[in-house]
């Protein structure tokens, strides 16, 4: 019986960490370098465009001592985001996202694997995929899209620009997903469940979906 209690308070802690750590992009990325962790950068982030760039043992760098690469998608990207978009602001940038979907975003693209999501081998190795391609194409690359990221590169403000829009896309597509997820496991009836996501107002709209967005964000998202 204590078992049971165990995996009803824990399942949901622990599918929040698979479904937000998968469409972090290098954590589904080369084993050689430890999805990024061997590469130490210089993240030059500044919290306004007009500032001097300050390097990665600036004060405002509050999680780190120094930044690689991996650390730089797993916070840096979006810690530079908040102090120059949302006020500093988790709860503003929820709500961007969520303004995102309503007006023009797709839920359907995040929503294309029609085997019970979260559930499904098939689902996972899909979003898995994703996170690949993004880490090879875009995480390992300079701005240029040629020039690979090595130990002891800077990433500055041309790879913050082109690079956020990516994590945000993970964002969206996470958040989405793992709200699906959790309507899957609360729901018995997961064929019904499966043509509801499909409606995407309904999703938009439900408190699950914001759910899944508080859930993925409470790690400054993928932590």
């Amino acid at each position: 019986m204590w078992l049971y209690f165990v995996l009803l308070s824990h399942g949901p802690i622990c599918c929040n960490s698979f479904v937000g750590d998968i469409h972090q992009p290098l954590h589904c990325s080369r084993a050689t370098d430890k999805g990024g962790n061997d590469f130490k950068v210089h993240f030059t982030l500044t919290s306004s465009k007009k500032q001097q760039l300050r390097d990665y043992r600036s004060p405002i760098d509050s999680h780190h001592h120094s930044w690689n690469l991996h650390s730089v998608w797993d916070t840096g990207l979006i810690e530079v985001a908040l102090k120059r978009d949302y006020s500093d602001s988790q709860s503003s940038l929820e709500k961007a996202l969520l303004d995102e979907l309503k007006n023009g975003g797709s839920i359907d693209d995040y929503l294309d694997c029609d085997n019970a999501l979260g559930a499904s081998l098939e689902c996972t190795t899909q979003w898995g995929q994703e996170s690949w391609d993004a880490a090879i194409r875009f995480a390992y690359t300079l701005d240029d899209n040629q020039t690979d990221v090595t130990d002891g590169a800077t990433l500055d403000e041309g790879y913050y620009e082109t690079r956020w829009p990516i994590a945000k896309s993970r964002l969206l597509a996470g958040s989405v997903r793992l709200a699906a997820t959790l309507e899957l496991i609360a729901n018995s009836n997961t064929t019904e469940s499966t043509r509801t996501w499909t409606n995407e107002d309904a999703l938009i709209e439900s408190a699950t979906l914001g759910s899944g967005f508080k859930s993925l964000m409470s790690w400054v998202a993928w932590q």
